[in-house]
């Protein structure tokens, strides 16, 4: 899903620009030097000269902006899975109160001396209304949570990274650090593209088993329509 994350600050800054990770494929990789040098070595080179440090802080200054980024990145991903937690817990409490309003209703229904099956189309609007409510919301949050299930997903192979070229740095050290051949190991085989008949039968199967979230908007949903032939049979029940 595009746009920005709705739970998250902005991440523009100096880091970002210099040290993102490669977006280039292996070919591009192969075929051009020139990107296979420039998108780590310039980066840290640039940064010592804005500090005006000598070249021997090369790796030091490597290994510290790593870290740096290595950290940023493992705190977005604990805080937005935090923030899954949250819209999670929101989704239980749109259920719950979707079912107290509906309990009230059949309540009212059932035990009310002034509603019958000609005046019905009260309490069904307001059955349906509070369905469409509780649907209409819980789908929004899924759809917040799908967001930040995809941006966990991009900011951990992020993490991860960073992380490993900590790890070979630190296990290579700076002499056997090659970086041309590190760059061409992060950029890996592009993914080939789903097929339509894929795409159709990963959609057929989402709808016959979907996710754990989303099988509760199925429960919100059929729980509502339950209760509006409850409310008909209920208030029409004695109607010849």
């Amino acid at each position: 899903m595009a746009g920005r994350n709705p739970y998250a600050a902005g991440t523009s800054g100096v880091i970002g620009p210099l040290f993102q990770v490669p977006s280039f494929s292996r070919d591009e990789v192969m075929a051009s030097p020139v990107k296979r040098s420039l998108i780590p070595k310039e980066a840290i080179q640039h940064l010592l000269e804005i500090r005006g440090l000598p070249d021997s802080d090369f790796w030091k200054v490597a290994e510290e902006e790593w870290e740096k980024i290595e950290q940023k990145f493992a705190g977005r991903v604990a805080t937005s899975r935090g923030q899954i937690l949250n819209v999670s817990n929101e989704i239980y409490q749109v259920v719950g109160f979707s079912a107290a309003f509906q309990g009230l209703l059949l309540t009212a229904v059932s035990q009310g001396s002034h509603l019958n099956c000609h005046s019905r189309w009260w309490a069904l609007v307001l059955s349906i209304f509070g369905t469409l409510a509780a649907t209409a919301a819980v789908w929004e949050k899924n759809r917040i949570i799908t967001w930040l299930q995809g941006s966990v997903e991009k900011d951990e192979r992020t993490r991860e990274t960073y992380a490993v070229r900590l790890h070979r740095l630190h296990e290579l050290g700076p002499r056997s650090f090659d970086f041309d051949r590190l760059v061409e190991s992060e950029a890996g085989v592009p993914r080939k593209p789903p097929s339509s008949l894929q795409r159709v039968v990963l959609k057929v199967a989402i709808l016959l088993w979907p996710p754990y979230r989303y099988r509760v908007l199925y429960c919100v949903v059929i729980f509502g329509v339950l209760c509006a032939l409850a409310i008909q049979y209920i208030l029409c029940e004695n109607l010849a």
